[in-house]
């Protein structure tokens, strides 16, 4: 009777060893990845303002979300485990100047599907940021 109650908790053990190693694999690959030098950071504001495009010089060690907070006037929420979601650009807020609008964020023309503090931007990257309609 004793073996059948350790399973469950040892199973779950097991779960979260496995999550865990491979978030670990995953971030450390997004960090790894990354080489000094210049990439260009461009924001698409939807016609609200004018766009802009920035050149910025990178270690390879900073992440997006630190380089776009030392470079622009940025609005964002936390959340434990996700990290940090951008929902505002110089004062373009997300849902609110257009409704149903977000920043959505594209490196090299793929959107992302991590937020930009794990986002390590590297020699001759193009991140863009468009304020754009949400489309699941």
């Amino acid at each position: 009777m004793k073996s059948k109650q350790l399973i469950l908790p040892l199973m779950a053990l097991v779960v979260v060893s496995v999550l865990a190693g491979g978030y670990y694999m995953y971030t450390s690959q997004i960090y790894d990845e990354a080489l000094p030098g210049t990439f260009t950071l461009s924001i698409y504001y939807a016609g609200l303002k004018d766009n802009r495009t920035l050149d910025i010089k990178v270690t390879g060690q900073e992440n997006l979300f630190d380089i776009m907070n030392s470079n622009l006037d940025i609005e964002y929420e936390t959340y434990t485990g996700l990290g940090h979601l951008v929902t505002g650009i110089d004062r373009v807020v997300s849902n609110v100047n257009i409704s149903n609008y977000y920043w959505i964020f594209y490196v090299n023309g793929v959107k992302s599907n991590v937020g930009a503090d794990l986002v390590i931007p590297a020699e001759g990257d193009i991140i863009q940021w468009n304020y754009e309609p949400f489309s699941p």
